[in-house]
């Protein structure tokens, strides 16, 4: 069929015809099923809004569980210390005997320093609390008496 041929009050027609033939190819092209770009698109908006939802639900979870916290605190001497931070300390000691410090090192230019900085500023913050007697600080006081013992004098 030749469209060109077509007089001018058949044009409206011609337009209707080609967008009829463009439908039947469009949908002979989509997967089984899917009936039209439209239904696809559906599909797509609920999935994207059901994920942004969830994501939205974990962070109210994830906030709900964090307002809730308390840490476990141990008495000594009639002196609050957290076990918790006490508990991260100890496992930076570890790390750090283990070679935390040079495995930084080799991550992050100034990793050395940073991990024993960072081991040192959280001694001192715990032990601020505390009384110069406290048996918390004894470990502290140890590795800082070891330390200093192994810096060459002048």
């Amino acid at each position: 069929m030749n469209f060109s041929s077509i007089e001018g009050r058949d044009k409206f027609n011609l337009a209707e015809l080609r967008s009829r033939l463009r439908t039947k190819v469009m949908c002979n092209l989509l997967p089984r099923g899917q009936k039209s770009d439209k239904q696809f698109m559906k599909k797509l908006f609920k999935w994207t809004i059901a994920c942004c939802l969830l994501g939205v639900l974990g962070v109210l979870l994830h906030l709900n569980v964090a307002l809730y916290y308390q840490p476990t605190i141990i008495w000594q001497n009639s002196q609050a210390v957290n076990k918790d931070v006490l508990r991260q300390l100890t496992f930076l000691k570890k790390y750090l005997k283990a070679g935390g410090g040079k495995e930084m090192q080799r991550i992050f230019p100034e990793g050395f320093v940073f991990m024993h900085a960072l081991y040192g500023m959280a001694w001192y913050e715990t032990a601020k609390s505390l009384t110069p007697h406290s048996p918390v600080l004894r470990e502290p006081e140890s590795e800082l008496i070891r330390k200093t013992a192994a810096w060459p004098m002048n």
